[in-house]
């Protein structure tokens, strides 16, 4: 599956992301696929070789893609709200949150601080490559940290409105 996702990802990057991970309708996909290819989903690696092998397989998975969009959106999103959920009642159960992303935010903040005094102030071999590398990597962790995780600790969990039953329609004949 890795492999596919990895040939996947290089023309239809959402659809790669949803075959990447172990997600609820992450298997209709693969039928999905199976359909549109014509492989044979009890013989290991066909999908994968059928998708290698026909030219127009780039224009075939991008337009799977399009056409399942809202649907691998949903799934996308089911998988993160299930992440957070779970999260938040871990917090809940045990009073207190995981103190590791909280450890990730402060080393990394003073991680790109060292870096800068020992560059700029004490002029030691600046590269500007690693400075991004470094920024980029602080706003990951960032946000993360901001992004709602251990924002939404102390809300309200309210399952009544989550979407958990995902039906894709069948992939369009494209032959």
């Amino acid at each position: 599956m890795d492999k596919l996702s990895n040939v996947v990802s290089a023309v239809a990057p959402i659809l790669g992301s949803v075959l990447n991970s172990v997600l609820p309708g992450s298997g209709l996909i693969v039928s999905g696929l199976n359909s549109l290819f014509g492989s044979d989903p009890n013989i290991e690696n066909d999908l994968l070789n059928k998708i290698r092998a026909d030219a127009e397989s780039a224009l075939k998975l991008k337009q799977f893609e399009m056409e399942h969009q809202n649907d691998l959106a949903r799934i996308l999103a089911a998988d993160r709200e299930s992440a957070r959920n779970r999260d938040i009642e871990i917090a809940k159960a045990t009073g207190r949150s995981d103190w590791i992303m909280h450890f990730l935010a402060v080393g990394s903040f003073m991680g790109t601080g060292l870096y800068l005094l020992l560059t700029i102030f004490l002029n030691r071999g600046w590269n500007e490559t690693v400075w991004h590398d470094l920024l980029n990597f602080l706003m990951l962790v960032f946000s993360f940290y901001f992004g709602g995780m251990y924002k939404q600790v102390g809300a309200k969990v309210d399952n009544t409105n989550s979407n958990h039953n995902i039906v894709l329609p069948p992939p369009a004949q494209t032959r």
